[in-house]
């Protein structure tokens, strides 16, 4: 048993250690290492904000949404473990849509149906903003990640806010 238990330690060393050398990367993409993000806001941890991390100098796409303990882990391109090493501006959104008061009504007819798409069409839906809208632009947020290898860090986005975006060409329901 102590073998086995020994065995499986030096396994789990060597997949830590080797990070993301494991997965095949399209020619010309730089080495990626794995790296993790805590998003906090009001020092709690933020589920389900979403994290873009911009670069001039890599040039790929990083992001990723966070868990419930608010942390992600770091994916490029939508598909590859791990980031390029380099400087980064973090940009961090959560956004909620409300949920429309038709999503849940089964027309009995054609008729029906198309009654409920033309009120749906004008309907009210707005959308809740709870991270300040400053953190999404590159350049208000001011959250810089550095990615020098394999590691971690926090970005807290400061006290939470409920912005509501409302979409063009509705009007608020009565």
């Amino acid at each position: 048993m102590r073998k086995l238990l020994a065995c499986f330690a030096v396994l789990a060393a060597i997949s830590l250690l080797s990070g993301c050398q494991g997965q095949k990367l399209p020619a010309g993409m730089p080495e990626l290492v794995p790296f993790e993000i805590t998003v906090t806001q009001d020092g709690k941890p933020l589920a389900e904000a979403a994290v873009e991390l911009k670069s001039d100098a890599s040039g790929y796409m990083v992001d990723g949404r966070t868990d419930e303990l608010g942390k992600i882990k770091l994916k490029t391109n939508g598909q590859y473990e791990g980031i390029p090493k380099g400087e980064y501006i973090a940009l961090v959104t959560k956004n909620v849509t409300t949920k429309s008061q038709y999503a849940d009504v089964v027309p009995a007819s054609d008729k029906e149906a198309d009654e409920i798409a033309a009120k749906m069409k004008n309907e009210y839906v707005p959308t809740h903003c709870y991270v300040d809208k400053k953190f999404s632009n590159v350049k208000t947020s001011g959250l810089t990640v550095s990615v020098t290898g394999p590691g971690a860090t926090t970005l807290d986005v400061g006290k939470a806010v409920d912005d509501i975006i409302i979409p063009k060409n509705t009007k608020p329901r009565p």
